[in-house]
């Protein structure tokens, strides 16, 4: 039904845009005013569809209400409810809750999608950044505190454990958009090369003529929807909405099927790595833990009612508070959590160790906590290796360290991806044949075999078809998704192994890998220029999607949810949150400029044109040597994980290994911290055995939550009372 409302309406839309002047034509006394009305366009009819969008959320709510009641008529299982002593009061009575909690949702969803996109833009405070989103923490925070004073009241709880999880799946799936994913690349790279546009850097006679016209808002640097983002509304004048229509509704399903292909890659996969690899997934028990009761008539969760949690998250809360009454109150000393050693060695090699992070990522200890002993060593031991990889190459001369690592962290990737598919062959065979053939219980799984497969594979073809359309030829589109599911891949595997909240993969540019692979000339101006466009958006992997949706559906495992309407969630979650990112983002460009915007946010405008302009004129392609470091870093995880299946003690974990070989600042932001959680896990276990440790838990979950709450807190008060800087750097 209520994909049906939104097929009428999109089939009306363009008729409706042609048809009315003849229509007008029609009418006596109306002609003139048929000829104002001017040729109707294909943004025409996507306006028309836009301002539609407006009424669908009254005309749903009257259909979906109508049919609640109608469809248990006509299954029969309203005569056989009512036959039973149950008020029709009642029977109607909880049919309208269960639809005032789904619309409640919906809101909650687009009320974070909207004040975490304005806030990601205006003061780059990312509130659904990683892969335990703060706002999610946050929103099932505040719904236990109203579950504990309801409680206190004499009540029962008003959302139990099994609801509270399905509100953190739906906020989590969706946070992405707000975070990095989305608001930071989309709209100011449809803009951003226009306005740096000049005649010494030449984009107008390097790309611009392989630019769709329809696939920005315009081409013009003085036109309003690009000038007025960048020097202000001239008085009197709103936002250019109508020139966002058309590009908005070009790359929203291109978009759409982004997040399907991510969504339907990790539910291929979910079966070997949850069922028959038994990851550990420790994201994902921290908000199952959060929402675990001791019995009907406790007041509040298990966790809460140890002090450990208490003091664990009080940390956090003080010291990011005072960091903040600081912004305010100036004479308040400001507490350091991300100092560095400053400049202790003087000369080569070991200058490499000058300003030696040692930051606090409270998050980031808690986690680390919960993940697996060699996991947790190897995480930091890596990050500690490659930092010594510097010195050691500093003392032959060597330079371009960072090259190097990351070279070596391709090939750590693309061979880990490699294992993983090679191990999960079986899996995804019986998965093809049951959905060309039918059979097998899909019962335990959140997709059909039918809809992972064909899902998987509609989704990659759209892309492709949509990468062809905007001037790519479709083998360098199927190669740029393909090296962007080896980052789902092996990202979401890192994720639900090793619970890294953020991770930052090597293969950020793909269609600078595929240039360095091939040549410019191979590829060609209108394919690169093509590809940076479509690259540009789904670039950033520290919020990808795909990880988040498999944490969800490994919580509703742990939370005995039906796996399907843990799916349907997710889809709804990620069609509602990409929806209401738009509105909020554009009002926030134009209402603030983008150089009035946060520190990545402003700085990332010209990063799309100097990106094409760049990669159309080099010359540089892979030489045999960036090969050989790309072979030693698959060599690397080869034995890695071949000592680790042979030798129960081996202490190195192939995943640490790759996680750190990526972009450096990774392992300088989080590694400190993940050494303190793994040493704090260490000492804990070796003094204290199993029950310390169980017990200490609360204080890692203590953390985590008392981090998320700071942050969104001071981020609330922060957007009524603006400060310069941000509380915390992701």
């Amino acid at each position: 039904m209520v994909g049906a409302v939104f097929l009428l309406f999109g089939l009306l839309s363009p008729v409706l845009a042609k048809l009315t002047p003849e229509i007008l034509r029609l009418l006596p006394g109306a002609e003139q005013l048929a000829g104002l009305v001017p040729p109707p366009t294909l943004a025409d009819a996507v306006g028309q569809y836009v301002k539609n969008l407006g009424q669908f959320g009254v005309i749903l709510a009257l259909l979906m209400a109508m049919g609640a009641v109608a469809q248990e008529k006509d299954k029969g299982t309203a005569a056989l409810m009512l036959v039973k002593p149950l008020p029709r009061w009642a029977f109607l009575g909880a049919k309208f809750l269960a639809l005032a909690a789904m619309f409640a949702l919906s809101l909650l969803v687009a009320a974070v999608a909207t004040g975490g996109a304005f806030s990601a833009l205006v003061r780059y405070d990312l509130v659904g950044f990683g892969h335990l989103p703060r706002s999610a923490v946050f929103a099932c925070f505040l719904l236990l505190l109203l579950n504990a004073l309801w409680r206190r009241r004499g009540g029962q709880r008003l959302f139990p454990s099994a609801q509270l999880v399905f509100v953190f799946i739906a906020v989590m799936v969706m946070s992405g958009f707000p975070g990095q994913q989305l608001v930071t690349y989309l709209y100011i790279g449809l803009i951003g090369a226009q306005h740096s546009a000049t005649p010494e850097n030449k984009y107008v006679e390097t790309f611009f003529e392989y630019i769709p016209r329809w696939l920005v808002p315009s081409l013009d640097p003085d036109a309003p929807a690009v000038r007025w983002a960048f020097y202000g509304l001239p008085p009197g004048h709103s936002i250019p909405w109508h020139d966002w229509i058309l590009p908005l509704a070009v790359w929203t399903p291109f978009l759409l099927a982004v997040l399907m292909l991510g969504a339907t890659t990790v539910a291929l996969l979910r079966r070997r790595w949850a069922d028959e690899e038994h990851m550990l997934f420790p994201l994902a028990h921290i908000p199952v833990e959060m929402v675990s009761y001791d019995g009907d008539r406790a007041r509040l969760p298990r966790v809460f009612h140890h002090w450990l949690f208490w003091v664990a998250f009080a940390v956090p809360v003080l010291l990011y508070s005072k960091n903040a009454l600081h912004h305010y109150l100036p004479a308040l000393p400001e507490t350091d959590l991300t100092p560095d050693l400053g400049i202790v060695f003087p000369g080569r090699p070991w200058n490499q160790l000058n300003y030696f992070p040692y930051h606090y990522y409270f998050e980031m200890m808690g986690i680390t906590y919960l993940v697996s002993d060699e996991v947790g060593f190897s995480l930091w031991f890596f990050w500690i290796f490659r930092r010594l990889g510097g010195v050691y190459r500093e003392m032959f001369g060597l330079t371009n360290h960072a090259e190097f690592f990351e070279h070596q962290g391709l090939g750590a990737y693309l061979l880990l991806a490699g294992l993983t598919l090679y191990g999960a062959r079986h899996s995804l065979a019986e998965t093809a044949h049951r959905a060309r053939h039918g059979g097998g219980d899909d019962s335990r799984e959140p997709m059909s075999a039918k809809l992972a497969f064909y899902g998987f594979v509609g989704s990659l073809a759209v892309i492709v078809l949509w990468g062809h359309a905007i001037g790519a030829a479709w083998w360098t589109v199927l190669a740029v998704m393909g090296i962007y599911l080896v980052s789902v891949v092996v990202l979401t595997r890192i994720v639900s192994e090793a619970g890294v909240f953020a991770v930052w993969t090597p293969f950020g540019d793909q269609e600078r890998l595929l240039v360095r692979v091939l040549g410019a000339n191979a590829l060609g101006p209108r394919s690169i220029t093509a590809l940076s466009y479509l690259g540009y958006k789904i670039r950033d992997t520290a919020s990808l999607s795909a990880a988040n949706v498999l944490q969800g559906f490994k919580m509703s495992e742990l939370a005995t949810l039906r796996p399907q309407s843990v799916w349907w969630l997710t889809a709804a979650a990620l069609v509602v949150g990409l929806f209401a990112s738009h509105a909020p983002s554009l009002y926030a460009i134009y209402s603030h400029t983008v150089p009035s915007l946060g520190w990545w946010p402003k700085g990332s405008a010209n990063s799309l044109g100097s990106g094409i302009s760049r990669l159309i004129a080099t010359s540089k392609t892979f030489s045999l040597g960036n090969y050989g470091n790309m072979a030693l870093g698959a060599v690397m995880v080869l034995f890695l994980n071949f000592m680790r299946q042979r030798f129960l003690w081996w202490p190195f974990h192939p995943l640490g290994f790759t996680a750190l070989m990526g972009p450096q600042f990774m392992g300088d932001r989080y590694g400190y911290s993940i050494f303190l959680g793994w040493l704090a896990r260490k000492l804990i276990v070796r003094f204290g055995g199993f029950t310390a440790y169980k017990a200490a838990r609360a204080a890692a979950v203590g953390l985590v939550v008392g981090n998320a709450v700071v942050l969104l807190t001071w981020t609330i008060v922060h957007y009524f009372h603006p400060i310069s800087g941000v509380l915390i750097i992701e």
